[in-house]
């Protein structure tokens, strides 16, 4: 399962790291230099040992790196508004590669939006698209889900407004 990780390093001497980075991660978001947040499947320690033929260096004491697990749910800090929202559709992502059998719901809450909700044009059809999991779900999930997804659909309708 992919995970978020945080690697810290020395100013690089040049871009042969950043580009090693930014090919070899399934994700990566970088805002602060020397410091990068991926995602990748591989442990800390995988990613340590790929990363140490770009650190290397014959002195010593530029030898500095940190590679770390993120925990999404318990992070904080000044970042621009893209960053929080790239953590959280990552996280999103995540959460929804890691069910076995996701329904609907659960491609709707983790940020997927199914092929029926795409074609959705009114409320009838949203409510459609959920009536097969009235009897498995409790009213209030079912609620906010519903909401949700109408305010999504506002939203759609509300742009192709806009854009004739």
């Amino acid at each position: 399962m992919s995970k978020f990780y945080l690697i810290s390093l020395n100013k690089p001497e040049d871009n042969r790291l950043e580009r090693f980075i930014k090919d070899s991660f399934d994700d990566w978001m970088h805002y602060m230099e020397c410091n990068w947040v991926v995602v990748s499947d591989k442990s800390v320690n995988e990613i340590t040992d790929r990363l140490v033929p770009w650190v290397r260096n014959s002195d010593e004491s530029k030898q500095l790196m940190l590679v770390t697990e993120i925990e999404p749910d318990n992070v904080n800090g000044w970042l621009p508004q893209a960053a929080w929202d790239w953590i959280r559709k990552k996280q999103r992502e995540i959460t929804y590669k890691s069910m076995e059998n996701p329904s609907i719901i659960d491609m709707f809450n983790c940020g997927i939006f199914s092929p029926e909700l795409e074609r959705a044009r009114c409320i009838k059809d949203i409510d459609n698209i959920l009536a097969p999991y009235e009897n498995n779900v409790s009213w209030f999930v079912m609620l906010n889900v519903r909401n949700r997804m109408i305010d999504v659909l506002t939203q759609r309708i509300k742009a192709h407004n806009e854009a004739r």
